[in-house]
């Protein structure tokens, strides 16, 4: 099982576990990765499933929709925004910039910007989804991101505040591909 690196730790244990209980004897290998090469694990035959977003797949897997997921704001707690139910991209662009920095993420995460003819001002960049939102939980900057984990807690026990982007932005498949 390949599977894009900022997933993992939401689905990857739950999946592991339901699948040794239907099929106790299976054996399985992880993959963990960027979108770029999870995508390439699938096509050359490294891995036989794939958990990641649809997003620049080359080959012609099968893919199973697991959820669509919508793009978000994660915030500072004292933040003047994270007072409001929703914000909008121009907001963001006036904040400094937490920017998740994996292949065909940093794109992807930057595209609604772009689409609106925004320029963040990007102070960190990281490759770590927990770092990216602990950064923000310390009032570092803010973040817009996709992949959205349950709690609202950091690893250090900080907390996160989330708040869906005003604009029209498309959402992203989460699948299961093989």
């Amino acid at each position: 099982i390949g599977y894009f690196t900022t997933l993992g730790p939401s689905y990857i244990p739950n999946l592991i576990r339901r699948l040794k209980s239907r099929l106790p004897k299976v054996e399985i290998q992880l993959r963990e990765g960027d979108l770029s090469s999870v995508n390439r694990m699938l096509d050359t035959g490294q891995v036989e499933l794939a958990l990641t977003y649809d997003l620049g797949m080359t080959g012609r897997p099968q893919v199973y929709l697991l959820k669509e997921c919508q793009f978000y704001a994660a915030l500072p707690p004292g933040h003047l925004l994270a007072k409001q139910d929703s914000v909008t991209l121009e907001e963001l662009a006036q904040e400094d910039l937490i920017q998740i920095d994996l292949p065909s993420s940093r794109e992807f995460l930057m595209s609604p910007f772009w689409q609106y003819h925004l320029q963040p001002n990007i102070t960190y960049k990281t490759t770590s989804l927990e770092i990216a939102r602990g950064m923000v939980a310390h009032g570092l900057g803010v973040s817009v991101l996709i992949t959205r984990p349950v709690s609202r807690l950091t690893y250090d026990g900080a907390p996160l505040v989330c708040r869906p982007i005003s604009n029209e932005l498309p959402s992203q498949k989460l699948v299961m591909a093989h």
